[in-house]
């Protein structure tokens, strides 16, 4: 069966579960560029990624808005479909 796992194929009958496929193939349509300066920083939504296996919490990491992308520098690189 194209999409499932080994583990799919063979096990996961026994435990009544339900399969997940996997995602075989995908086509690249457009990439976007962003450019941020320090200035844009205070701005971003800002989430905390708990901790790290030592304990200390991890480093935050940064939102950003789509619909708010106009307000930064940003190109977008378009693929031609197969």
């Amino acid at each position: 069966m194209l999409g499932l796992s080994n583990f799919e194929k063979c096990c996961r009958a026994k435990f009544n579960s339900f399969s997940r496929y996997r995602k075989t193939s995908a086509e690249l349509m457009e990439i976007v560029y962003i450019a941020f300066e320090p200035e844009d920083l205070p701005q971003l939504d800002v989430m905390n990624q708990g901790r790290n296996s030592n304990g200390q919490p991890g480093p935050p990491s940064f939102s950003l808005n789509l619909e708010r992308i106009n307000e930064y520098r940003f190109e977008r690189q378009q693929f031609a479909a197969a």
